[in-house]
Order: C-alpha cells, then structure tokens, then sequence
C-alpha cells in the first residue's frame, strides 16, 4: 500500500477513546479535508499535524488516512498563532 503524506489543521474530533486514545478525527488544509484515524494522545482541535499513513476504504464511513506516525507542528499562520 502507498504511504500518504497530509499536513494540517484538526478541524474537528468524531470519537476519541480516553482510555487508550483511539481517535477518529477530520484533518483540513487549505484544498480539501481527510478523515484520519489512529492512537492520538493529548490531540486537540485546532493544533496543526503533518501525518503519514495508508488510505483506506472503510465500508461504512468511506475514505479515511489509518495514522501510522504524526507529528505535532508549530501555527504557521497568524491566525493559527
């Protein structure tokens, strides 16, 4: 499978599991927007994420990007800051 690459904003969080961090959430640049899933400790709406993962085709809720690495990065735009 090929790795996908996405970098931007946590628009919003669907689900996210308190227990183990299992979060299912909407990630959005400036073209277009990706459900991401995975483990995401302390992840919150709005912080800015570059992440790398498989596209999958789930058969409920469609496409989404399974996380297998994230990175948490500085705003890089004065109305993120």
């Amino acid at each position: 499978m090929e790795k996908t690459v996405i970098c931007g904003y946590v628009d919003h969080i669907i689900y996210q599991n308190a227990e183990n961090g299992y979060t299912v959430m909407v990630v959005s640049d400036e073209k277009s927007e990706i459900t991401v899933t995975g483990v995401f400790r302390g992840i919150d709406t709005g912080e800015r994420v570059r992440i790398e993962g498989v596209i999958q085709e789930h058969p409920s809720y469609g496409e989404q990007l399974r996380m297998e690495t994230c990175e948490v990065m500085a705003p890089d735009d004065r109305k993120s800051i």
